[in-house]
């Protein structure tokens, strides 16, 4: 029997090849994937142009600002991203068979979820299964989804964000979320019965950096009046906490992410007129992805630790 090139070809390499490919697809740059992937940037030239030529397609327009997906380049897109996925969930698979390892689980949150959701649950799930790998990444939706459709990521657990792709991410909701203005327990505000947006333009504003929820649940706050400027811009959700209950600042927080020091007494919940109307918080996969042993355990302690009483919306005279 006589074999052509496409059969005789060996399967590790093609992966290697779209490995490649959705490096230059997501740099847009041969450069950039190059650094991406370890490899020189005429080693990464050279493996996309054997993969269009054993494809007989072409994949790219080479331009001098940047490199862009063909139609055909499209299409391969997103069978590259399933196929890579597939790929690394059977190594695991495999591996967890053979007595190598025993399993990887891959986790995407978003800065809200980090402070107390992503470690209570892991330590239940880490407590099950002690031998598991795992890997927590922070980010927001959009850099989370697109770890998760190469495979770097099993899923993603997040804030809902303002769009989400149908065809190629399942979603469903687990809890809901809010903003609250929160200060110091000691603060001068924090035994007051209602505060109003005036009260608040008395003391410095701590706000959030890249956080548009929260810039628009200020602007609600103060609608009609001057929106009061950050006098403090946070990166960090530890730096944040920590300032504010050494400062007479108030702070405009997620309530996932300071609902364990306002549980603990460091923080206060100021009772507002105005309530936050809140938003989804989203369990993430890839479409059509047959989850492993261990996501399914997660998601199993993940929905019994939000289904408890404390992890439902509350407003801000509950919560205080």
């Amino acid at each position: 029997m006589v074999t052509g090139p496409r059969v005789r070809y060996s399967w590790r390499m093609r992966i290697r090849q779209l490995e490649h490919f959705l490096a230059v697809a997501e740099a847009r740059n041969f450069r950039r994937a190059a650094e991406r992937t370890n490899l020189s940037q005429q080693a990464i030239s050279k493996s996309i142009l054997q993969l269009e030529h054993d494809l007989s397609l072409r994949l790219f327009e080479r331009g001098r600002q940047a490199v862009l997906l063909t139609e055909e380049g499209k299409q391969l897109l997103s069978y590259a991203r399933d196929i890579l996925a597939d790929v690394r969930r059977f190594d695991d698979a495999v591996a967890d068979t053979m007595g190598r390892q025993f399993g990887h689980l891959r986790i995407g949150a978003t800065p809200n979820l980090l402070s107390e959701v992503i470690p209570d649950t892991l330590q239940t799930f880490h407590e099950r299964f002690p031998q598991t790998r795992l890997t927590v990444e922070r980010g927001d939706f959009p850099l989370l989804r697109d770890m998760m459709l190469q495979g770097d990521l099993d899923l993603v657990l997040s804030s809902a964000p303002d769009q989400v792709p149908r065809d190629l991410v399942s979603t469903s909701t687990v809890a809901r979320d809010c903003n609250v203005v929160v200060v110091r327990s000691g603060h001068p505000l924090a035994t007051s019965l209602n505060v109003s947006p005036e009260d608040l333009s008395h003391y410095p504003h701590l706000a959030f950096r890249n956080y548009p929820r929260g810039v628009s649940f200020l602007n609600t706050l103060f609608a009609g009046r001057a929106v009061p400027r950050p006098a403090l811009l946070a990166a960090s959700t530890d730096f944040a906490t920590a300032w504010l209950q050494r400062s007479d600042f108030w702070w405009i927080a997620s309530s996932m992410q300071v609902r364990r020091h306002i549980q603990s007494g460091t923080m206060k919940v100021l009772p507002m007129q105005l309530v936050d109307t809140g938003w989804d918080l989203l369990w993430s996969t890839r479409r059509n992805a047959r989850p492993t042993r261990h996501v399914s355990a997660y998601r199993e302690i993940v929905e019994a630790y939000l289904a408890t009483a404390q992890f439902a919306v509350y407003d801000n005279q509950q919560l205080s």
